[in-house]
């Protein structure tokens, strides 16, 4: 049988009355979820969708859940929506499953109260449907897009066991349950959720943000994971409503660039153990970190034992520990490309070359200086916008910023900075106290404030696209040279 699903079926075989999903106020077994999987599975069938074909998720979290679990049973590829519901996807899919009313189509299906209310009318004990195969597809992750278009990468049913096989110093805790704040489109957060099925321990997720606190503490929840964002989100609103999490013990974060004012503040209010991970939709976890102290977020991952991490030069020939160059991954649960053979060039002889830049040492410890996607060619010289990034944060007042380039009338990028800030703060001042802090050729020309930084649903920032639409507001204010 090639289907992860027979995880589920032995859980609910073997664990049946113990608790496999709960949110702040619902809850359900390992055998009741694999019995709504199945009525769905079979009522999907139904409604035509066929084994093998590609299923694309545009609903609610928890219905989410549900549906990957049904798919999984129908021997179906499953892909979650990153939050911008059905629409400008980077694939076909054969079938939309949502539960919004305003999608139509001849392939769409639509779920709502009267939908699932009829679900128990239907058989719960039918069995999973295998894949061809473990080379099979089972599930689809498309990827952040910060580099301007989503890619998808497609996990085989080999690649989803063997990462299955390895969540435990990724994803979840050795101190005790977790909620994971990342949604199920993206694979920390499709992996929390997977982990249920390995281990017999619950999945927990959350509706809001106050939800998330209401679940921490009626399960009393040891770790809590999220993107950097997520978690500076979760400080804010702990920040307007004081609460003690005695039971919490870790925070791991994952996603982007961790900045060691939020490292700081997450040692001030929770007082737990803080970790960075480092890993990508495409190979899944390579490593982590402990940051003892806000300055340890300038070291990246040690990497783990089963994963080999290289230092490469341009032309891909290896360099000696400690040199500078192209990061690239080899380990047991990479993908071999993605969907359609895009970006073709990032995966060569069984390596993923992510596009970070990089250092490692003899003792495997990572450092990640930059992404290339992320460097502002300045006339050839390459500015890294992380550190002037830490700079602006490090200003009082300013919440959030994020650096980037943009292009003149004459094709020279100039360094640009959109900051989230205090009324009371002069962003025009800016740039004065970044003097010495930065180098001349990293310093922002143009400071624009905002409402908030352009983020993907990872916390990353969306810098190209950042480009684009402030150089169009000087061209609009008539900047000089735009």
């Amino acid at each position: 049988m090639h289907n992860p699903f027979t995880l589920l079926d032995y859980q609910a075989r073997i664990n049946g009355d113990a608790l496999a999903w709960a949110n702040s106020k619902s809850t359900l077994t390992f055998a009741q979820i694999r019995g709504v999987a199945a009525r769905m599975s079979t009522r999907l069938a139904e409604l035509g969708i066929q084994t093998g074909q590609s299923v694309f998720i545009a609903t609610q979290p928890d219905l989410d859940w549900l549906l990957i679990c049904a798919l999984m049973h129908r021997g179906c590829i499953s892909c979650s929506s990153h939050g911008a519901g059905a629409k400008n996807l980077p694939y076909e899919p054969d079938w939309i499953v949502t539960d919004n009313p305003a999608v139509s189509g001849d392939n769409v299906i639509r779920i709502d109260q009267q939908w699932l209310a009829d679900l128990a009318t239907y058989p719960a004990d039918e069995p999973c449907i295998s894949f061809d195969s473990p080379e099979s597809i089972c599930r689809m992750v498309m990827t952040s897009g910060t580099t301007g278009v989503s890619k998808v990468a497609p996990l085989s049913v080999d690649v989803f066991l063997k990462r299955s096989d390895r969540l435990v110093g990724d994803w979840v805790s050795t101190r005790g349950d977790s909620l994971n704040l990342m949604p199920l489109s993206t694979i920390g957060g499709l992996y929390s959720a997977v982990y249920s099925w390995r281990s017999g321990r619950p999945y927990f997720t959350y509706s809001t943000p106050a939800s998330v606190i209401e679940v921490m503490k009626k399960y009393r929840l040891a770790c809590l994971t999220g993107s950097p964002t997520q978690l500076a989100n979760f400080l804010d609103g702990i920040g307007q409503h004081p609460v003690t999490l005695p039971d919490l013990r870790e925070v791991r974060m994952a996603g982007s660039a961790v900045s060691p004012r939020l490292v700081k503040a997450l040692k001030n209010a929770l007082k737990v153990h803080i970790y960075s991970v480092y890993g990508s939709t495409e190979t899944g976890g390579v490593g982590m970190i402990q940051l003892r102290q806000p300055s340890d977020v300038e070291k990246t991952a040690y990497v783990r034992p089963g994963v080999d991490v290289q230092i490469v030069d341009d032309n891909d020939e290896l360099l000696p520990a400690g040199s500078e160059g192209r990061v690239r991954v080899q380990g047991p649960s990479n993908i071999n490309g993605y969907l359609g053979g895009v970006n073709a060039e990032s995966f060569k002889d069984g390596w993923f070359y992510p596009g970070d830049r990089g250092s490692l040492t003899a003792e495997g410890l990572l450092t990640v200086f930059a992404r290339d996607a992320e460097l502002i060619n300045r006339g050839g010289e390459k500015v890294n916008p992380v550190p002037v990034d830490n700079a602006l944060l490090n200003f009082p007042g300013v919440h959030d910023a994020a650096v980037f380039g943009v292009e003149n009338q004459l094709g020279f990028v100039e360094v640009a900075a959109v900051v989230v800030a205090d009324r009371d703060v002069d962003i025009r001042q800016l740039g004065q106290s970044l003097q010495g802090q930065v180098s001349a050729m990293a310093m922002p020309k143009h400071f624009f404030r905002a409402e908030q930084v352009l983020r993907n649903e990872m916390g990353k920032p969306m810098r190209l696209k950042m480009g684009e639409i402030y150089r169009q507001k000087l061209v609009e204010h008539g900047a000089k040279g735009f």
